[in-house]
């Protein structure tokens, strides 16, 4: 599910290689109970581009009992509302 979902946002962006370099975020630290500046990979070709994600809710047990409830991608659009399928199928008519 994670690749696929990656690949959906880059298709969506645009992007056709990801290049990992050592850059600073931000992350919630459990211990501290705050926000702390680490490094970490980023992927630039990523960064600040508008990119729409649809979000539901499913269902899983959770290890003390009972159900919980997570969000999960069900699907990713562009600026432009196409999902990737759309925009590969739409790449694919323009190449026959």
């Amino acid at each position: 599910m994670g690749y696929n979902t990656l690949m959906a946002i880059m298709t969506c962006l645009r992007v056709k290689t990801l290049t990992a370099e050592n850059g600073e975020i931000e992350k919630y630290d459990d211990a501290q109970k705050k926000r702390i500046k680490v490094v970490a990979p980023i992927f630039k070709e990523l960064m600040g581009k508008p990119v729409g994600l649809l979000l539901s809710m499913e269902e899983y047990p959770k290890t003390a009992g009972g159900t919980g409830w997570k969000p999960v991608i069900s699907a990713v659009f562009d600026k432009d509302e196409f999902t990737a399928t759309e925009i590969l199928s739409k790449a694919m008519k323009l190449n026959c």
